[in-house]
């Protein structure tokens, strides 16, 4: 396969990636693995209209990307993921009612110990979608699901690689993105607009208003010891980070023809993905502030749009046409 640089990108051609008919949903990157997460359909499933008819599908590479193998392990789309060592978690939103309906009826997880080499089914649930999986301090695993016609969320828990669940706790948040840091979630609250954060402990729930009182908050991520929050004032671009109990602005990105896709930090490096509206399609920007010269450099992404794509310790990766694109932060 080949390989070429281009401004400090490097962009390699793949091999094994079937992007006909396919989904490609989610990608993780580590030193000596790589995973693609997507779906796949036939024509006739989309002239039947059979939204939930898919084919769970995993590709694995060991080469940085270059060839790829694919493993189907069941039906179903690819709704949220966690890594930790060589564990890999992945929930699939399953419809097994009615396979034109729009919603998922029930939900499975499945399990690699092995970094994605082999999976195994741990966990299945009727009536539910699984919005969120991750790994605590303690290496228990955690899932946040809902049924279909609850307002509540439910925290399960395993300590064993799903040989058996508990439940925590039912989380009564209209909640967006989260993380876990620090024994507690963190989410924005889609409701009230406010920085949240739920004690795995106790059960507590702690909210917290934005200084400025027209900021959207958008998503949240962790940064050290910090709690980041992704959003817009004045339909710019910012950053706040979050810690102590008190809010600091790390960044503003003035332009309101861009808005934040993403946002990933590693040690003292923060990376902004940015999107801007390009004609019928969307072109990727990434902001960063280069620790060389503690300046904030914007550059244009040399393909438009990825998806999937991830980020890995001090560098992007990114899936588009066939190629992946990679690049290091200095």
């Amino acid at each position: 396969m080949t390989s070429e640089k281009k401004t400090g990108w490097n962009i390699v051609k793949t091999a094994g990636v079937d992007t006909e008919n396919a989904s490609l949903d989610f990608m993780i990157v580590n030193k000596s693995y790589q995973l693609i997460l997507g779906s796949k359909y036939t024509d006739s499933d989309i002239v039947s209209r059979r939204f939930n008819n898919y084919d769970a599908c995993i590709y694995r590479s060991e080469n940085n990307g270059k060839n790829w193998t694919r493993k189907t392990i069941g039906k179903g789309k690819f709704t949220s993921y966690t890594v930790g060592n060589n564990r890999v978690f992945v929930a699939l939103g399953i419809n097994t009612k009615n396979e034109t309906a729009l919603f998922n009826d029930s939900a499975k997880i499945y399990c690699s110990m092995d970094e994605g080499r082999s999976w195994k089914e741990i966990a299945a649930y009727k009536d539910c979608h699984i919005k969120s999986i991750f790994i605590a301090e303690d290496s228990s695993v955690y899932i946040l699901g809902i049924g279909k016609n609850d307002n509540y969320w439910i925290l399960r828990r395993t300590a064993n690689n799903g040989i058996t669940w508990s439940e925590e706790m039912k989380v009564l948040i209209d909640y967006g993105t989260l993380v876990f840091f620090n024994k507690a979630l963190w989410c924005i609250n889609e409701s009230t607009k406010k920085l949240i954060r739920l004690s795995l402990s106790d059960g507590r729930v702690d909210s917290f208003g934005f200084p400025e009182r027209d900021f959207k908050p958008l998503f949240v991520r962790q940064n050290m010891e910090s709690v980041l929050v992704i959003g817009e004032l004045t339909q710019t671009p910012m950053v706040y980070k979050f810690g102590d109990g008190k809010f600091e602005t790390i960044m503003q990105y003035g332009d309101k023809n861009k808005y934040p896709v993403d946002l990933f930090s590693y040690r003292n490096q923060l990376v902004l993905l940015l999107g801007e509206r390009a004609g019928l399609g969307v072109q990727y920007y990434l902001y960063w502030k280069n620790e060389l010269t503690n300046a904030w450099s914007a550059e244009e992404m040399p393909a438009k749009y990825f998806k999937p794509y991830a980020f890995y310790e001090d560098s992007f990766w990114g899936y588009n046409g066939g190629h992946l694109y990679q690049k290091t932060f200095q």
